[in-house]
């Protein structure tokens, strides 16, 4: 009668001399395993030693980490295969991110986000300052000029 081999873990076959792949040995069901070297060689869509992760489109354009299928974009970078430059706000949808990661802003808007309307109240008095503030204030900033709220509250406008 012939014995049988009983391989030691990570080999099989009929002399132990295969190398059992990843993934149950066979790479998931989503690759090709080549016992020569228990590697397995994935299927497109697949990732990973046993090709039991989804890859992530363009490799998350080299700006993260494709973890099961999604993209986690480094900082600054953003969209499902962190492909676009993050921009503050991302631009508050007032304008458009330019790669340098700066906002263009659309006619009527201003700020780094675009966020602000162009000629918006950008600062407020309290109630009850003096007036030699208020001028102070103008003289500080000389394209802006005063208005009046109600309720006794003066402020700023672009």
């Amino acid at each position: 009668m012939r014995g049988k081999c009983e391989c030691e873990e990570g080999y099989e076959g009929r002399e132990c001399a295969l190398k059992v792949c990843a993934g149950g040995g066979v790479c998931s069901s989503h690759g090709v395993c080549d016992p020569s070297t228990g590697a397995c060689s994935c299927d497109g869509g697949w990732q990973g030693a046993g090709c039991a992760s989804r890859s992530c489109s363009y490799d998350c354009s080299g700006h993260g980490h494709c973890i099961d299928g999604t993209c986690y974009c480094a900082p600054g970078f953003e969209g499902a295969s962190c492909e676009y430059t993050a921009c503050p706000g991302r631009c508050s949808a007032h304008g458009a991110c330019l790669p340098s990661s700066v906002c263009a802003c659309f006619d009527g808007w201003e700020g780094d986000d675009c966020a602000t309307p162009r000629g918006a109240l950008i600062e407020a008095v309290p109630a009850g300052k003096s007036a030699a503030l208020l001028e102070e204030t103008a003289r500080q900033l000389p394209r802006r000029r005063l208005f009046k709220l109600g309720g006794g509250a003066a402020s700023l406008q672009a």
